[in-house]
């Protein structure tokens, strides 16, 4: 009996749903492109944590274009990830955004392989207008609502 329950639910732990995402954009500063700054995919794993799917920076223009793929046994629900420096003060050495912004991909923009079928466009988007953070939920509680770089 216990052998037959293992076999009827080995097929769900081995299974893992693919996903793949291609995510274009430009981000403003205000009036000026929001260059050099970095840009991520992120993937909810199952019960807690993350996976890191890609990472890209602006171009000079504040212009991305970034694809990441992976896999998770609870279901992919890929979401951009960037860190909104843009209007932010300078203490002492360290530089600390105003806020971080989360985007979530669009279901129909997920294809179900390794390779992205469709792009999704965000658009131009002035980040200076976002000031709420977006943080993952159980890193706010422990108060990681933001994040710092030295200058």
């Amino acid at each position: 009996m216990k052998i037959l329950l293992l076999l009827l639910c080995a097929p769900m732990f081995c299974s893992a749903w693919t996903g793949a995402v291609h995510v274009t954009g430009r981000l403003m500063c205000g009036p000026s492109p929001y260059r050099g700054e970095k840009v991520q995919i992120w993937d909810p794993n199952f019960l807690i944590g993350y996976s890191l799917w890609s990472e890209v920076s602006t171009d000079e223009s504040g212009y991305f274009s970034i694809k990441g793929a992976g896999d998770d046994w609870s279901g992919v629900n890929p979401f951009l990830w960037i860190p909104n420096y843009c209007g932010s003060s300078t203490y002492v050495d360290k530089q600390c955004t105003e806020g971080l912004i989360q985007v979530n991909v669009p279901e129909e923009f997920i294809s179900g392989t390794h390779t992205p079928s469709m792009t999704f466009d965000l658009g131009t988007v002035d980040i200076f207008r976002f000031k709420q953070s977006d943080r993952f939920w159980l890193s706010s509680i422990f108060g990681a609502s933001k994040e710092c770089r030295y200058v």
